[in-house]
């Protein structure tokens, strides 16, 4: 996958956003809403969860091993 960065302001990158939803369609800029609705306000489980494995720092870690 080609790595792409894009340096500018938060100005410019909000006028960028503007355009890209002006430029959707109805039905497209609604299914994006369903999908945030659903991010936020879905009774399921988060898909990611935080794995924390704590050791002393003279211990191996399982894939040093």
């Amino acid at each position: 996958m080609e790595k792409i960065v894009w340096k500018g302001s938060f100005a410019e990158a909000e006028e960028k956003d503007d355009i890209y939803w002006a430029n959707q369609s109805m039905q497209q800029r609604l299914e994006a809403l369903i999908d945030l609705r659903d991010v936020f306000f879905s009774d399921a489980n988060p898909s990611i969860e935080k794995v924390v494995f704590k050791r002393k720092l003279d211990e191996e870690s399982e894939t040093e091993a």
